[in-house]
């Protein structure tokens, strides 16, 4: 029972953390902008702020795409060309959290679930 209230607490303190984080100057027009979409909250949207930095540091946008690993593996040989699924390279702490605002898309618009 301690263990359970011990990470329970933890939770507690470092979801207050990031909510102190979200509100500063750096952060504070990018996190209301994110929170405008849909199944993204501001542990998502830190997320997201965070392991991108500088936005500035990608010329393209290929090059963010690139970064977060979202891009097809590509397989090349002479006249064949084939295109596969999203690499596996990439920042996968990112990947693990897209996967999540995916789900949440999906149980807030059941919609969405027929494009995909």
């Amino acid at each position: 029972m301690f263990v359970k209230s011990s990470f329970g607490q933890k939770k507690i303190n470092l979801d207050k953390q990031i909510k102190q984080l979200s509100q500063t100057e750096r952060y504070k027009d990018n996190i209301s902008l994110l929170l405008s979409v849909p199944s993204i909250g501001i542990t998502s949207a830190m997320i997201f702020l965070t392991e991108i930095g500088d936005i500035k540091r990608f010329e393209r946008f290929d090059e963010l795409c690139s970064f977060f690993g979202l891009i097809p593996n590509c397989h090349s040989s002479g006249d064949n060309e084939r295109v596969g699924h999203i690499t596996r390279r990439g920042n996968q702490i990112f990947k693990v959290n897209t996967g999540r605002m995916r789900l949440g898309c999906c149980k807030k618009r059941p919609c969405i679930v027929a494009m995909l």
